[in-house]
């Protein structure tokens, strides 16, 4: 799910069910914020993950894993229209199970995450993708093998990415000026704690990781690149996506229920460890 930077919309990638020919098909659903109704749904690929939109809200960025796990896509929306415009594909397997997606701050670039290439496919990459010729420019391996690289955010500053690997309980950090992975952070969760994804706090000091198995949430100090704090609760099932409020006072975590059944959505306030 990702808000509109201009705060209108709210895109969520939905599983629609099948067409007509009993091929799966996936969705985008877009909520309107000022009248808090759903107003369109744009048909994308049935495996779907994440969304991002452009600095200027112009247009929407939606990854998917592939249906042959090496086919994997970016859909590029126009947020005007409500289409898709173009379809960022790699040549020769390139793309594999991709799943976060950042933008940088001057929309020139994204920042998806995925295995691959298929010949190293295990191996951890975030391909950097330029927009405007939507091809890829470079690619990063972090976490190595069996990384399985899912969340990233930038940094408010947008001079590094946070990644988080949830194959080996790593959280990777990128220099996005030389695009090289500048450190790896253990979250304390352990080879089996799978971080999941990344929110940044609004003053820009700390970046929140969700550690799914372990239940918990990771804060990393950005300035030292450690772990400043780990928070549990109660509420934590198996915790995946998180965002911080506007204001920065509250992070929303959502969380799977058992068996896929009764998700829920923990609210935690936001206190900087050198608060508590």
């Amino acid at each position: 799910m990702a808000v509109s930077p201009d705060g209108k919309y709210v895109y969520f990638v939905t599983r629609t069910g099948t067409d007509p020919g009993g091929v799966a098909t996936g969705s985008v659903q877009v909520i309107d914020t000022a009248t808090e109704t759903n107003i369109a749904e744009i048909e994308v690929d049935s495996s779907a993950m994440e969304v991002a939109f452009s600095p200027d809200s112009k247009y929407a960025y939606v990854t998917s894993i592939g249906v042959s796990g090496r086919d994997g896509s970016v859909a590029v929306i126009d947020t005007g229209t409500k289409k898709v415009t173009a379809t960022i594909k790699g040549e020769d397997g390139i793309f594999v199970s991709l799943e976060g997606v950042a933008v940088s701050l001057d929309g020139k670039y994204l920042y998806v995450t995925g295995d691959g290439p298929f010949v190293d496919a295990g191996d951890g990459r975030v391909f950097v993708i330029d927009t405007g010729t939507k091809k890829v420019t470079d690619i990063i391996p972090v976490g190595g093998e069996n990384a399985g690289p899912q969340g990233v955010t930038l940094t408010l500053d947008g001079k590094f990415a946070y990644v988080a690997n949830s194959g080996n309980g790593t959280v990777s950090v990128i220099d996005t000026a030389t695009n090289k992975a500048v450190a790896e952070i253990a979250t304390g969760s352990g080879l089996l704690g799978q971080p999941q994804y990344v929110a940044m706090s609004k003053d820009g000091k700390y970046a929140y990781v969700t550690n799914e198995i372990r239940k918990s949430v990771s804060v990393i100090d950005i300035d030292t690149n450690t772990v400043a704090e780990t928070i549990t609760d109660p509420g934590f099932t198996h915790p995946k996506g998180l965002a911080f409020t506007p204001d920065g006072k509250y992070v929303y975590v959502v969380n799977y229920g058992e068996n896929g059944m009764n998700n829920t959505v923990t609210v935690i306030d936001y206190v900087p460890p050198s608060a508590t």
